[in-house]
Order: structure tokens, then C-alpha cells, then sequence
């Protein structure tokens, strides 16, 4: 059966029905696996069809607000490095991100924004990151943002998802090779040089 047409299924057990559902874009084995059942297309809006918004199951296991955010980085994925590449909107669809392309702290800035956390209404430069609206210090329980916020070339900043039990994924726009979800060893050999400080969105 093509994955991209409606999929009805039930799960019995013990004689009774314990779970039906309409899926769309996924596989029974996708569900199965705790796999997202849907993908944000890149024509929709940053937030019109991340499954996290509505705390379902996402990616990784991550859920709600949190969750959403999630989906937003993995949907970014693929966008071409340019610097200030979209507007200072963030409300663009993944197409137009995907298109234009955008910078480091734009990616983070999204991420954050209304179609991500939720916690800005408009993007900030790596070096304000730290004194932006609802950041506090340190690193965070769900998120941390590590920020080097050295001018030029050398400023930086990455996104870490602290998924629980000792499972994090991690998230940057970087030159030459765009929005992509990082290794641990390539996240580690960041913070190995000492240039980046945790700042965490509060309450997260």
C-alpha cells in the first residue's frame, strides 16, 4: 500500500479494541517503531503539520512544546548556510527557509520562535542570544543553546535536545554543509575548545 495514502488500523488485545487511528504519510511499522506519523511537507508552514504540537508522540520522544521544536529542526534539515539568508519574520515556510537558506542564530531564532518554543517574535544575532527574551544561564533540562558569541567568523551557535536518560540530539546551520543534526563527537569537539556557555530557554 503506497505510504502516502490513508492507513485505518486497529489493535486488539484481549478481545477488546485498544487503539484505532487514521494515519496519513506513515507506515503501521512506523507507528509501531514510536515513529513521528507525520512529516512537515516543505510547502507548509514551520508549525502547520509538526506533530509535537499537539503532544502527541514525535521524534526522539520528545512531546509538546518541546516536541514541536524538534520537528521544526529535523523539517530544517538540508537548508543551504547563507548568512541572514531569510527575513527576520520567522514565520516562513520550510520551502522559503529551505530556498533562501539562513545563518546559524536564524536557525536557532526559528527554533525559538513562534512556529518552534514560542518564546520570540523575532530573530536575534548569536551575539544578543544570550540576553534575549526568556534565556536564562546554564544548561537547560530539555534545551540548551550553546552560544560562542565571538564577532565574525568565529561566532556560533547550536541547539542541544536533552531527550532523558542520557540521550541528547543536536542541531546547527553551519558553512559548508548547511542544517544538519550533528554527532555527539561533533557537538563534544565544540565544546572542547571552551568558547561556548549554556543558555537555556526558562522553564526548559
Amino acid at each position: 500500500m503506497p505510504q502516502n495514502q490513508p492507513l485505518a488500523f486497529a489493535l486488539l488485545l484481549g478481545g477488546g479494541l485498544l487503539l484505532t487511528s487514521a494515519l496519513t504519510k506513515s507506515s503501521v511499522a512506523d507507528v509501531l517503531q514510536g515513529k513521528a506519523g507525520g512529516v512537515a511537507n516543505q510547502g507548509d508552514t514551520l508549525s502547520s503539520s509538526l506533530v509535537g504540537a499537539t503532544g502527541s508522540a514525535v521524534s526522539g520522544g520528545a512531546t509538546g512544546t518541546v516536541g514541536k521544536a524538534l520537528d521544526l529542526a529535523e523539517s530544517l534539515i538540508g537548508a543551504p548556510y547563507n548568512i541572514a539568508g531569510h527575513s527576520n519574520a520567522i514565520d516562513e515556510t520550510v520551502a522559503q527557509v529551505k530556498q533562501l537558506g539562513t545563518d546559524c542564530s536564524g536557525e536557532v531564532s526559528d527554533l525559538m520562535g513562534p512556529n518552534g518554543l514560542g518564546i520570540w517574535s523575532t530573530s536575534y544575532a548569536t551575539p544578543s542570544i544570550a540576553g534575549a527574551p526568556g534565556i536564562a544561564a546554564g544548561k537547560g533540562s530539555e534545551i540548551t543553546l550553546w552560544n560562542n558569541p565571538a564577532p565574525g567568523a568565529a561566532g556560533h551557535v547550536w541547539i542541544e535536545f536533552d531527550l532523558g536518560n542520557g540521550v541528547s540530539r543536536y542541531f546547527e546551520e553551519a558553512g559548508g554543509v548547511g542544517s544538519h543534526e550533528m554527532t555527539a563527537a561533533e557537538a563534544q569537539s565544540y565544546l572542547s575548545t571552551g568558547l561556548y556557555k549554556p543558555y537555556h530557554p526558562v522553564g526548559y
